[in-house]
């Protein structure tokens, strides 16, 4: 796989972090999220099923039309299962999270399957890849985590090959956005943003923040800030899968809020896909 990686490659069983804590996204990331996969390492429970990961592969097998064997950046990766996918058909895969346990995971089903990947642990804002590596790249639930999520929009375009995709999943502020508020999630609306980040970190202590930091976005917004980072023929809409409702345990809310969720004024969950049109 020629990607002229330049920091932190994974090589056998050693993983290379470089990333920066000062920011309180990366921090609150890496530690809810190693609180999570460690358990998973420990052989404490099996992985769940993933209820999104074949609505992931059907997104990207609307947008790109080009040959199987295209170059995949995942970025946010987690155990990167969408990627499997896609790996298993020739697709040259590379995942890119900021939590080591997650990529050990990543790096164990992989071999299991037989199956020839690259795990880095680094941050989504500094990729460490040159300028048009990747045909492909998408990001499962992982751009809403960092606070700066035009950076990250901006960095993975550079990364982006000419004519390449770039698919996100993220929230969407709608008339959901009171149930992803109540577990924690931000809206990305300016003053909003400031008091529900007061309300969580200042407050509530990240009491209910157990994915890390995460942000809601407007249609307008999202797309916005694709535009800014040059990726162009953007298209938005419902990524319409059944939603796991981990707040309430009675079968009938779960149900009713689910209903609910596929109704356009209570999306809670969109994708959004763009396009490098030039080198």
């Amino acid at each position: 796989m020629i990607l002229k990686l330049h920091i932190g490659s994974l090589i056998g069983s050693t993983l290379m972090c470089v990333i920066d804590l000062k920011d309180i996204d990366r921090r609150l990331n890496i530690d809810s999220w190693k609180r999570y996969y460690a358990s998973f390492l420990q052989g404490a429970r099996a992985l769940p099923v993933d209820l999104a990961i074949s609505a992931q592969v059907r997104l990207i097998r609307t947008f790109w039309r080009g040959p199987s064997n295209f170059t995949l950046l995942e970025v946010g990766c987690g155990t990167a299962r969408f990627s499997l996918v896609f790996a298993r058909e020739g697709a040259a895969v590379v995942g890119v999270d900021v939590v080591k346990e997650a990529l050990l995971l990543a790096k164990s089903i992989f071999r299991e399957e037989g199956v020839k990947a690259e795990f880095i642990c680094a941050d989504m804002a500094y990729l460490p890849f040159r300028n048009g590596a990747f045909d492909v790249i998408f990001g499962a639930g992982s751009i809403e985590h960092a606070k700066d999520t035009s950076s990250v929009v901006t960095e993975v375009a550079r990364t982006l090959s000419k004519k390449g995709i770039f698919a996100a999943t993220v929230p969407l502020v709608s008339l959901s956005v009171v149930y992803l508020v109540l577990r924690g999630t931000i809206p990305d609306i300016p003053l909003i943003r400031h008091l529900v980040e007061f309300l969580h970190f200042r407050l509530l202590k990240n009491k209910f923040k157990t994915l890390g930091y995460e942000k809601a976005f407007t249609e307008r917004g999202i797309r916005k800030i694709f535009s800014s980072a040059g990726l162009t023929n953007i298209e938005t809409g419902v990524f319409d899968i059944e939603h796991p409702i981990t707040l309430f345990n009675d079968a009938r809310i779960k149900n009713l809020l689910n209903k609910l969720a596929h109704l356009r004024p209570f999306w809670p969950f969109i994708f959004i896909k763009g396009e490098k049109i030039h080198a």
